[in-house]
Parts: C-alpha cells; sequence; structure tokens
C-alpha cells in the first residue's frame, strides 16, 4: 500500500510506534511502499525514526494550524542532543 492509503486505524496504531523496530514491522506487515528517496534516507544511514515520522507525518498527526500539512525537519534540543522526534518548522509543534 503507499503511504496516503494508510486508513485512520493503522495511522492511529503507527503514531504510538516508538522504536525503529516496531516502524519496521509495521511497514513490513503492511506492504507500506516507500519511495527512493525516502528508502534513500532510512538506508543511507539516517535516523529510522526521525525518517518515519517525517514521511508518515502528514496522514498520522492533525493538519498544521499554520494551514495545511506539516512540514517536519529532525528535532534537536537546545543542548545539541538529538531525540527521535520530528519537529513541525511552521507551527513549531514536537512529535
Amino acid at each position: 500500500m503507499r503511504i496516503d492509503e494508510i486508513k485512520r486505524v493503522k495511522a492511529d496504531q503507527a503514531q504510538n510506534l516508538q522504536t525503529a523496530e516496531q516502524m519496521r514491522a509495521f511497514l513490513e506487515d503492511n506492504k507500506v511502499e516507500l519511495t527512493d528517496e525516502q528508502l534513500e534516507c532510512i538506508v543511507g544511514g539516517g535516523n529510522f525514526v526521525q525518517a518515519f515520522k517525517t514521511f508518515l507525518g502528514p496522514y498520522l498527526y492533525p493538519p498544521c494550524p499554520c494551514g495545511g500539512n506539516h512540514k517536519f525537519e529532525d528535532f534537536t534540543d537546545p543542548l545539541g542532543q538529538v531525540f527521535d522526534k520530528v519537529r513541525c518548522v511552521k507551527c513549531g509543534t514536537v512529535y
């Protein structure tokens, strides 16, 4: 299935995933197809959890209060520590 075909029930399940292993299993179990760009980010040494949230974000989270879908970027705290979270550059919400 394409990412945009994820149903609300599956999206609710995906929002609750915490680890890369759980996210990989979700993609595999639901036969979610990734684009070459998405695969490149994940395989190319990127943070899998952040990539998962970035690519599925528009289908998992409510619309951005600033209008349209969130535009995600990796989230780092002020101390420079990277978390497995993403932040919307439009509204600042962290997921």
